[in-house]
């Protein structure tokens, strides 16, 4: 099975630019869902974090469906919070659009 890591992780400094350009990715792919999708909260290239809330729905319910198919993420204060790192390939990222649609579908 797939596994997509979004938990925090040490970063170093060539790393930025790359981390930076995932966290472009995948803000853009929740912005994909529209109305009644996920709503981004926090966002931030630099520090490679996404925060998210799912109207309706709560972050544990969320966080626990995403596990199912290998998406481990956070919760923080009634969010989930991505965290990106090169580990995680831009597939994954599209993986996780995908595992989100079909979890709120």
């Amino acid at each position: 099975m797939r596994t997509v890591n979004f938990l925090k992780q040490e970063r170093q400094e060539k790393q930025l630019e790359s981390i930076a350009w995932r966290t472009r990715h995948l803000y853009a792919r929740l912005q994909d869902f529209g109305e009644g999708g996920p709503v981004v909260t926090d966002w931030s290239q630099e520090r490679g974090k996404i925060s998210i809330s799912v109207p309706n729905h709560s972050a544990i319910q969320i966080q626990k469906a995403l596990e199912q198919y290998g998406v481990i993420c956070q919760v923080e204060q009634e969010k989930l919070v991505f965290y990106l790192s090169e580990q995680i390939a831009f597939e994954d990222l599209d993986f996780v659009w995908g595992v989100l649609f079909q979890i709120l579908s």
